[in-house]
């Protein structure tokens, strides 16, 4: 491999991960704020004061489970491309990469699982809006599979 080609897989290699780290620091702000402004709000008398309205109902413990799950994931994914910066080897800066587009599509996958399973917890058991909502959720994990593929 001549000096043209490595400065071209290297300049190719700081665009991928430079969008991945903007898409992951993208996802890991809206999960954290998502996790203070909990679907549903929070219970105000004196007994329970300050947890979650919803907290019972297991779409909201799928919502809590899958945005921290979200979060870590695309806070991992923001600290090994913070590394990979720091790294002169092209191949360890590449597996950083991978790693950290992993980590990176699957906050993807869970801030989607959480944003349906947040709305589903707020609809009525047996609105059509509310089932409306478990397809379109059902439907963005299935395109995602595939576009993983």
């Amino acid at each position: 491999m001549n000096k043209m080609e490595k400065a071209s897989k290297s300049h190719h290699l700081e665009k991928i991960s430079n969008t991945h780290l903007l898409v992951a620091t993208l996802i890991a702000t809206v999960t954290f704020t998502a996790a203070f402004t909990i679907p549903g709000g929070y219970e105000n008398d004196e007994k329970e004061k300050g947890m979650s309205v919803l907290s019972n109902m297991t779409f909201f413990k799928v919502f809590v489970v899958v945005d921290s799950i979200a979060f870590c994931c695309s806070t991992a994914a923001v600290l090994l491309q913070f590394f990979s910066s720091t790294e002169n080897s092209y191949h360890l800066v590449l597996r950083f990469s991978i790693l950290s587009a992993a980590l990176t599509y699957i906050s993807i996958f869970g801030m989607a699982v959480a944003f349906a399973s947040g709305l589903r917890v707020i609809m009525p058991s047996s609105s059509i809006l509310a089932d409306f909502t478990l397809v379109m959720g059902c439907c963005s994990v299935f395109l995602f599979i595939i576009g993983c593929l």
